[in-house]
């Protein structure tokens, strides 16, 4: 296949499941209390996504240009985060007027280190969503350093190494979910990245011609059955903060979006529901979903109950979102195809938003 990646919608609507299933376990809707497994799916997908790209750049011109990356990076993801802070720091003292510490969460999660301020403090509290951007960034900080680091290999000895640092994170995971706390575990970098190495093998693997080891049909029936499982084990009656969820729920969620992944690249038809023009539309607005939705539901899940907070969280968080990519967002579009018509070089894009056109990928 076309190892630069033109636009596959339907790894948009993968996107549009994930940020779904994320939204109705924030609302607390009965019996999706793993909904939050949806995260491990935008984390396969933004490894995949990201990795192939820079190893595209690596290829075609022998180097990967970090600085670039990096200011790429920011231009996709920290205007919308900012928007949603500089509406949170406005409304959030007139919502909650018993918290104090607004601006202390607002700083927090500005500076991507919700995921280890969570895990260590358990703060910033309503604006806790923001701990899996943290996630990503300590990835995007790193792994360009990393790819680096393997230039020299061959394409069959990358793919080993990363399928030993993706069981390796996953083990370590394991290990720390035995004998840590939820909380201690569930929201750091370093037990929660394993997703974002699964993705990053699967981009590997597309250099080592891995169709000649698929059968067709295989793929799509794993993913398609691995899917229903996942969507008839989001209950658990009990609450969702359970070693086994972590440990071995997890496993499950990455795995299968893996082999979904694969089933699309392989033959996108045989998923087309996933590219179903709704379902796209989600996935690029599934970043501004993820960020804008979460303290809109937890005010009427703490003032009406979760039937008021998926309701009026969802469409709060749906139309933020619009708005936040069909006007800021479209401002930075415009400005960089401009930089680009200038023959300024630019980074291609790597957000959910705007996912896997060359435009980008990302929670």
């Amino acid at each position: 296949m076309n190892k630069s990646l033109g636009y596959i919608a339907g790894l948009d609507g993968l996107r549009a499941i994930a940020v779904s299933l994320v939204m109705v376990s924030h609302a607390h809707t009965p019996f999706f209390d793993n909904g939050m497994l949806g995260v491990d799916i935008f984390f396969v997908l933004s490894g995949f996504l990201i990795t192939r790209i820079l190893l595209n750049e690596q290829i075609e011109t022998g180097r990967i240009d970090t600085l670039r990356f990096y200011v790429n990076r920011f231009m996709r993801l920290t205007p919308p985060l900012l928007l949603l802070l500089l509406l949170y720091v406005m409304l959030a003292p007139l919502t909650w007027p018993q918290d104090t510490h607004t601006l202390r969460d607002a700083g927090i999660a500005g500076l991507y280190l919700s995921d280890y301020a969570l895990a260590l403090e358990g703060i910033p509290g309503r604006l806790r969503h923001t701990w899996s951007l943290a996630v990503e960034e300590h990835f995007y900080l790193l792994w360009p350093l990393a790819l680096l680091v393997m230039r020299s290999c061959r394409p069959a000895t990358r793919v080993l190494i990363l399928a030993a640092v993706y069981v390796l994170a996953t083990l370590w995971r394991i290990e720390c979910a035995s004998v840590q706390s939820w909380d201690a575990v569930y929201y750091r970098f370093d037990t929660r990245f394993s997703g974002l190495m699964l993705g990053a093998l699967l981009a590997a693997m597309m250099d080592v011609d891995w169709r000649r080891y698929a059968k067709p049909g295989v793929m799509p029936l794993v993913a398609l059955s691995g899917l229903l499982v996942i969507l008839l084990g989001l209950g658990d009656g009990g609450g969702w903060k359970h070693t086994p969820v972590l440990q071995y729920g997890v496993i499950g969620t990455e795995l299968v979006t893996a082999a979904t992944i694969l089933a699309i690249l392989q033959s996108e038809s045989q998923i087309k529901w996933l590219a179903h023009p709704l379902l796209t539309y989600i996935g690029r607005l599934s970043y501004g979903m993820y960020l804008f939705h979460y303290p809109v539901m937890l005010y009427f899940r703490e003032t009406s109950g979760w039937a008021d907070a998926l309701l009026y969280g969802g469409i709060g968080g749906t139309l933020l979102a619009a708005l936040s990519y069909h006007t800021l967002e479209a401002r930075v579009r415009r400005w960089r195809k401009t930089r680009q018509a200038e023959h300024v070089p630019l980074p291609v894009a790597l957000s959910p938003a705007e996912a896997t056109a060359g435009r980008s990928g990302s929670l």
